[in-house]
């Protein structure tokens, strides 16, 4: 995934789980406890292999269940809901002092109604910290009132962990590829500048993408698309309104926006991740794990040069051991 980290935008990830990747070490790590099917491997995690990192706050922030209105997904009441939240989510909080993320409903109709009546339930008992979301659609102007709705009803910062040009209503009326690259510009455009969005991911860079191919940020051999290096605003100065001139030989150039990026790749583990991008004044620690940047990041000649110092390290212990 070194491809997707040239311009210093991705900034932190999820896989839907709890599981991490090794890939994504330099970056904020995002668990997410799913739903109520996935209680024993969360329990079995959270007291396990992540305490370590809530304890060293390598871990700040986690996410509630996934899309909890669809029967397809999370499915369950916002009672439930609160009730697996105050015994699974909220200790964390008090315990380690993370950030809690709302369950991230889908943009059907429900979603909303369903976020609202949970929160009532909650009262004061589960502080929620922002609001998660998810949003597919063809129009980019319905996507920005959908989550600046968002933000004014329930004045928490948001976070946008999935959105696609993308129709999944009987109309079936998907994006063509010049549409999804302006969809795409617009309202990543706008996310960069409401100080009220902390971060978002787009969905997906995945080799095998469930949904419509315009939105892909990997081809199926796993190189970045054109899409891609729009998204991690790869040359900025070529990539306007859907330009699609840039190439992967081209130099990439230190992204100008004020975010840092997300998508989605396939892992061992969990199936899916998502490396996402900060919103405003998330930026920093972007900027600090793109420093950090460890060997396998780097250009071909620095990957070359790095494993010819271990080589001739290795040469050099040998000789020492015959010499002894």
């Amino acid at each position: 995934m070194s491809q997707f980290f040239r311009t210093g935008k991705i900034g932190w990830y999820y896989t839907w789980s709890s599981w991490s990747n090794d890939q994504g070490r330099n970056l904020d790590f995002v668990p997410l406890l799913w739903g109520k099917d996935k209680l024993n491997d969360w329990t079995t995690a959270v007291n396990g292999r992540l305490k370590p990192m809530f304890m060293s706050k390598d871990i700040t922030h986690v996410l509630g269940f996934n899309e909890p209105q669809e029967k397809g997904q999370s499915n369950m009441t916002p009672q439930e809901a609160k009730d697996l939240w105050m015994t699974h989510l909220h200790p964390l909080k008090t315990e380690y002092g993370v950030r809690l993320g709302s369950p991230a409903t889908s943009s059907a109709p429900s979603g909303k109604n369903w976020t609202q009546e949970f929160l009532t339930v909650c009262g004061t008992d589960c502080e929620v910290d922002f609001i998660a979301l998810h949003y597919y659609g063809t129009n980019a102007t319905d996507m920005i009132a959908y989550i600046t709705d968002f933000w004014t009803t329930f004045q928490k910062p948001i976070w946008v962990t999935e959105w696609a040009c993308q129709d999944f209503t009987p109309k079936n009326k998907q994006c063509t590829q010049d549409e999804v690259w302006a969809y795409m510009n617009k309202t990543q455009t706008f996310m960069d500048s409401a100080p009220w969005l902390e971060r978002y991911a787009w969905f997906g860079a995945l080799v095998d993408n469930p949904i419509t191919s315009t939105n892909d940020l990997l081809t199926d051999r796993g190189r970045i698309t054109t899409l891609g290096q729009q998204y991690i605003m790869m040359n900025p100065n070529d990539i306007v309104q859907g330009n699609s001139s840039t190439s992967m030989s081209t130099t990439s150039s230190s992204a100008s926006s004020s975010s840092s990026s997300g998508l989605y790749y396939p892992t061992a583990t969990s199936g899916n991740e998502t490396l996402s991008y900060f919103s405003s004044e998330a930026t920093a620690l972007a900027a600090e794990s793109n420093g950090q940047s460890p060997s396998w990041l780097g250009s071909p000649a620095e990957r070359l040069r790095s494993l010819m110092e271990r080589i001739v390290l290795c040469i050099t212990l040998a000789t020492v051991l015959l010499l002894f």
